[in-house]
């Protein structure tokens, strides 16, 4: 190898040296060091990061689809083109400290998608914009006064609802009074009704590839002196449907925020409509309600209307007590109420609009914020088939259909069906289709047939085939059999097929061929299933006779940690792949801490460790303190109503066989706070109700017990924790290695250009 050669080969080696140092110590430094401009770059990615996240949280709103026909647009051929509107759910008077709905209504009337569309609410001057997230009891007052909303793509002919709400404020106005300290005369600002005003509120929509933004027409208030603010809340969310047997709680707040008069002879008026029951109604003082009371209450119809008596007002008393000594006073003023309304639901469908109203003496009529909620029934249609031929001869076997449809609006939940075989009948097997799945099932215990459905969606079929056998008769006489099958479900009351009959008729020859040690009657036989080639549970029967003597039923539940999406001002958002484990550990700079948040990706897998197949009905995860849950990311997730669990059923209709397996993904973020850092975040999943078809137990587990020496319970753990000095040392090292190394290759390179230039 020649001069030349050599110094390049040296050079190729150094540079690849410090291409892979700088690249290591520009990774690390990027996760860790904040750069030279960190003060606008974090200014920057907050904001950024605090609109993305509110942009997620608000695109959560409740959000109606109604898909029309797309009308003609003059608009350009590659432009959306839509219409906007907005209106108050419920017109009424408006008054201060009233929070009321609003409803922007979106309309495609054109022929192409608006694509990541948004609405921009500009809260009016004297509102605020209030909202009740999924699960809370209280409202939540912003003090920004623009809020976004994230809607999506909006097909043609597409129809979206989207509402908000706004708490008018109590007008301010000053007063002089004399301070008994100085004698001297002061200002102070005091709630008072400044006289006649208006609010306009409107709405502003984008999208991409909309050229302009569009501005609906302002929907203009009149806002009344207000005496009274009355806020209801119910326990459920607006979000879920309520259907027969649903219990709820409505809780009302009624409070004096009069700025000069104590109130007497509250009344307060709410109607829950007939259908639904009211089980109980109570009020006090106090929002815990240790104390209730029962007096002054009237119900006409579900028409509640209850005496509250008089509510003092602050404001008051202290414009009257304004010159007294500024030494510590015992007031006892009783200036709010509670009122709470148990209910539960009957024979209800379609929309139930909660809203209560309240007066008082030479006090006209004030308005509380809406609630709405859908409510629906469980509609089941099941259906048995008229037979070919009525007419069967002993021994023989034939086949009975049954078809059980939901034909309502929501899902019907834990059905069971049920077929009690009449005396003459043996049961032989049943096969039933349910989701692109054929089911074969070849016991039945006592002549009683039975079938669990977790969960049978709006539209969905199942079509059960039920083969039987006929016995051999006591006597020469034929026998009539009726059969019938009976369904029922959670908030479905138990219904019947029709019924259909058939004739068994005497076959001498049937009684022939009968082994004479045989037992004639054969309703004993009802567990035995068909068994000879060619019959439909051929394969089924097989299996099962394998299992039977020794059933062994058994799901095992893992979780494990498979990614983390990190998000810090310094270092912008970076994923963290872990590969499935139960310990990670995510690290910021301490400056990072209280600016940072984190994605957490968890995977659920469900085996079945048994001999017999099986169901997961219901998976639970115990969620960690300060978790965050979010429906949109987590679709087959449900809230529990004590916020403190999640459920998944998506299983539930899945047959797990031995020896497969399921998986489940859970997503939840954390905020990084100086509370929880060096802190171990513990997530725990478990198997909350499991089901097979031979009523066999889980051999080593009871689900929901939260037992973690069982295997259908398995918990992860998340370290969160501050990059320490070492670590940052040792990235430093690395970069400066790189340099070093770096300028000895360029001095050597030069060095042996310049021999080379001499000789």
């Amino acid at each position: 190898m020649n001069k030349k050669q050599k110094i390049i080969a040296l050079l190729m080696t150094i540079l690849l040296i410090i291409t892979n140092l700088l690249s290591l110590g520009n990774r690390a430094i990027a996760t860790t060091i904040e750069s030279i401009d960190s003060t606008k770059e974090e200014e920057h990615g907050q904001i950024t990061n605090r609109n993305q996240e509110t942009d997620h949280v608000l695109s959560m709103s409740q959000t109606t689809v109604q898909i029309e026909e797309p009308t003609k647009s003059s608009k350009k051929i590659d432009e959306p083109e839509l219409s906007l509107e907005v209106a108050p759910i419920v017109q009424t008077e408006v008054r201060e400290g009233q929070i009321i709905r609003m409803r922007a209504t979106i309309k495609n009337i054109g022929e192409q998608t608006a694509k990541s569309a948004k609405l921009k609410i500009t809260a009016p001057e004297g509102t605020k914009h209030v909202e009740l997230e999924e699960g809370s009891l209280a409202y939540e007052t912003s003090q920004n006064k623009e809020k976004i909303i994230t809607i999506g793509d909006i097909k043609p002919g597409a129809t979206i609802t989207q509402n908000y709400e706004l708490e008018v404020q109590k007008g301010v106005s000053t007063i002089q009074i004399q301070n008994p300290e100085t004698q001297k005369e002061q200002t102070i600002a005091i709630e008072q009704y400044p006289g006649d005003k208006t609010i306009q509120t409107g709405v502003i929509l984008t999208a991409e590839n909309l050229p302009n933004e569009i501005k609906s027409e302002n929907y203009t208030f009149k806002v009344l002196e207000g005496d009274l603010k009355i806020v209801g809340i119910c326990n459920v969310n607006e979000s879920e449907v309520l259907k027969k047997g649903r219990k709820f709680t409505y809780k009302i707040k009624v409070e004096n925020i009069s700025n000069s008069k104590n109130l007497n002879n509250v009344i307060l008026k709410t109607s829950i409509p007939e259908g639904i029951k009211i089980t109980d109604v109570y009020y006090g003082d106090t929002n815990s309600l240790k104390e209730k009371s029962r007096e002054n209450i009237t119900i006409d119809k579900n028409n509640i209307q209850i005496n509250l008596g008089k509510l003092d007002s602050l404001n008051a008393y202290l414009q009257n007590n304004q010159n007294q000594s500024d030494s510590p006073q015992i007031v006892n003023l009783r200036t709010q109420a509670y009122v709470v309304v148990e209910a539960q639901v009957e024979n209800y469908t379609g929309e139930l609009t909660l809203v209560s109203t309240a007066t008082a003496q030479d006090i006209q009529e004030h308005y509380s914020n809406i609630r709405t909620y859908q409510l629906e029934k469980v509609d089941l249609s099941f259906i048995q088939k008229s037979l070919e031929n009525q007419n069967i001869k002993e021994t023989q076997e034939y086949t009975y259909q049954f078809v059980l449809e939901n034909i309502g609006k929501i899902s019907s939940i834990e059905n069971k069906i049920e077929v009690i075989l009449p005396e003459g009948l043996s049961f032989v097997s049943a096969k039933y289709q349910y989701q692109d799945a054929s089911l074969i099932k070849s016991v039945a215990d006592n002549q009683t047939f039975v079938i669990n459905l977790y969960e049978l969606k709006p539209g969905e079929k199942l079509d059960l085939s039920l083969t039987v056998k006929a016995n051999l008769l006591p006597s020469k006489q034929n026998k009539e059999v009726t059969t019938v099958a009976t369904v029922e479900a959670n908030g479905f009351a138990k219904i019947e097929t029709n019924k259909i009959k058939a004739v068994i008729q005497y076959d001498e020859q049937a009684h022939k061929n009968q082994d004479p040690d045989q037992n004639t009657n054969q309703d004993s036989n009802n567990n035995q299933g068909s068994n000879k080639p060619g019959s439909n549970n051929e394969g089924s029967n097989n299996q099962e006779n394998n299992n039977v003597n020794n059933p062994r039923f058994d799901l095992k539940l893992e979780q494990y940690i498979s990614k983390v999406t990190r998000t810090t001002p310094t270092d912008g958002t970076s994923i963290i792949d872990y590969n499935n484990t139960k310990l990670a550990k995510v690290e910021v700079l301490g400056k990072n801490v209280n600016q940072s948040n984190i994605v957490v990706e968890y995977k659920i897998v469900v085996t079945n460790e048994g001999n017999i197949a099986g169901y997961a009905r219901k998976i639970a995860d115990y969620l960690p303190q300060n978790a965050k849950f979010n429906t949109e990311m987590n679709q087959d997730w449900y809230l529990a109503s004590n916020n403190q669990e999640v459920y998944n059923t998506s299983l539930a209709n899945m047959l797990i066989k031995p020896g497969e397996s399921k998986e489940l993904t859970l997503v939840l973020s954390f905020t990084i706070t100086d509370k929880n850092i060096g802190q171990t975040i513990t997530n725990t999943a478990e198997i909350y109700e499991s089901f097979n078809e031979q009523g066999v137990s889980d051999v080593d587990s009871t689900p929901a017990n939260q037992k973690l020496n069982e295997d259908d319970l398995s918990q992860t753990n998340l370290v969160l924790s501050v990059v320490t000095g070492n670590k940052i040392i040792m990235y430093i090292s690395i970069m400066l290695i790189a340099l070093l190394l770096l300028g000895f290759g360029t001095y050597e390179i030069k060095k042996q250009v310049l021999t080379i230039k001499n000789k």
